[in-house]
């Protein structure tokens, strides 16, 4: 937390929380957000945020530094820093000149009543200056509707859909490994996932693991010492964050106290072993786990509602050839999901992620784990034809994601698993 130009206010209100509440334990759960202000902030908005941030006697501290000691990210930054930013926005919050810093102690926080308040507080904030919000733990600036439609929208009464509140880190270490560790769960009072290797061919099953783990937390699963958590999606009470999952997903998984390593967030930290798996490295168990962890739907052969989405993207294409090819490799970011063929005839839908596109031909990375084309496994390179392609996902540089459009089909039918008997398998999006 970057507290240091108000550590006296802060240590002032931890006293007066502290001698409020001599009986509780002491709090640990601090809530910390901006929003970032084209200009110094009128003060009329810094009062009422404190009044609306003082709540049954809990104070806030809603404070104004100077721009020097909160600055926002720098402009390059923003391309992994910021949600819903165009490059007008992008521009706009590197260049802020004032800051609006909201700090409280959270407290027990029962069903997250003082974190919903303080993003309702922060999204009408940004709204009446005209700014950008800022959350500390997962070092995001968000434009105003992305807040919104995130951390105000999202919720179901008490329950979040945690996956928008949190953000995930993927990098290789010095030492060759690949790391996934979350930034933000601190928010709700339960520590932070990682998982200490990930090669890219099983990145998707970590990701389904941490969000299936981070859900089930939020909404208040109990951890007993020393046994392993039974994970199953279909526990999850949230019908949005349940939804993500195309089918009911269960595995087990050990949760281990974690060292932090450089850049992780203060919190604690636990990381998710699949010990119960085969394997002689974590790399190897969560390959092993990879078939529990597939976030895979059947559906009918002939869906008429894919095969109309398959159709328009299949007249979209061309263009899509056309500007992936042009941009900048390093800037352009291209999966695509394609039709495999296994030997009983039946079709399964993976998703690639592309290296190069010549002419009809698409060459790239497997991402998902076959169930009927035993001659192919996650991070085989494959050559699809355009022709079999049913959907696409495309990133270039600041610009936002485009694509996408069958998983959205698939997702309104959260409850709907499909018809196994038809042998049609879709897999969800890296």
């Amino acid at each position: 937390m970057r507290l240091t130009f108000f550590l006296s206010g802060l240590s002032a209100l931890l006293l007066h929380l502290g001698a409020a509440r001599a009986e509780e334990p002491p709090a640990e759960r601090i809530l910390e957000m901006a929003v970032y202000t084209a200009g110094r902030p009128a003060e009329a908005a810094v009062s009422r945020a404190r009044r609306e941030l003082t709540v049954n006697g809990r104070a806030g501290l809603v404070q104004t530094p100077p721009i020097e000691e909160y600055a926002p990210p720098a402009l390059q930054l923003l391309a992994a820093y910021g949600r819903g930013l165009d490059e007008a926005k992008a521009r706009a919050v590197s260049a802020s000149k004032g800051a609006i810093v909201l700090v409280q102690d959270a407290g027990a926080d029962p069903g997250y009543a003082n974190l919903r308040r303080m993003q309702t507080v922060v999204a009408a904030l940004a709204d009446e200056t005209g700014g950008c919000p800022w959350d500390e733990s997962t070092r995001q600036v968000y434009s105003r509707e992305a807040w919104r439609a995130a951390r105000v929208a999202g919720w179901e009464g008490p329950l979040p859909d945690a996956e928008k509140h949190y953000v995930v880190h993927y990098y290789r270490t010095p030492d060759g490994r690949h790391r996934v560790v979350t930034l933000g769960l601190e928010k709700f009072g339960v520590p932070d996932l990682v998982i200490q290797d990930a090669p890219p061919q099983h990145s998707q099953h970590a990701n389904t693991a941490i969000k299936a783990v981070a859900q089930l937390l939020v909404e208040g699963a109990s951890l007993v010492p020393g046994q392993p958590m039974a994970v199953k999606t279909h526990a999850i009470r949230h019908a949005g964050a349940r939804a993500a999952f195309l089918r009911p997903i269960e595995f087990t998984v050990d949760l281990v106290p974690a060292r932090p390593e450089e850049g992780d967030p203060p919190n604690r930290l636990l990381a998710l072993r699949f010990g119960r798996y085969p394997g002689k490295t974590d790399a190897e168990r969560l390959a092993a786990a990879g078939p529990d962890l597939e976030n895979a739907q059947m559906v009918a052969d002939g869906d008429a509602d894919l095969e109309a989405a398959r159709v328009r993207v299949q007249s979209r294409l061309p263009d899509v050839a056309e500007r992936y090819r042009r941009a900048p490799p390093a800037k352009a970011k291209l999966t695509v999901k394609s039709a495999f063929r296994a030997p009983d005839g039946r079709v399964e839908w993976m998703w690639v992620g592309v290296t190069a596109w010549k002419g009809p031909a698409l060459t790239g990375t497997l991402l998902n784990t076959p169930f009927w084309v035993p001659a192919l496994k996650a991070g085989d390179t494959v050559t699809v034809a355009q022709g079999d392609i049913a959907e696409y996902l495309l990133k270039i540089g600041d610009a936002p994601q485009e694509g996408g459009e069958s998983d959205a089909i698939l997702r309104q039918r959260r409850e709907a698993p499909g018809t196994e008997e038809s042998g049609g398998r879709q897999a969800p999006p890296p």
